[in-house]
């Protein structure tokens, strides 16, 4: 895969993740956005991009057995 070699400056890049955190919680159920934003805040704070793609695996699987569990108890 081709990367690309795009230079943000400090405030472009707080700016997509707050819309980036915003519009992925608001989709969420309400008693989920706040423990999803804080999820993804901690991905944003990770220095390396594994530590990136593992906090998102975590975050999308622990999103998934919430709905699970949601469905099965209503």
């Amino acid at each position: 895969m081709a990367q690309l070699n795009i230079t943000l400056d400090q405030d472009e890049i707080l700016q997509s993740q707050f819309h980036f955190s915003k519009n992925i919680a608001d989709k969420a159920p309400k008693k989920m956005q706040a423990g999803l934003r804080a999820e993804l805040q901690e991905m944003f704070n990770c220095k390396k991009s594994e530590d990136v793609r593992k906090k998102r695996d975590q975050v999308i699987l622990e999103f998934m057995n919430e709905k699970c569990q949601a469905r099965q108890s209503a």
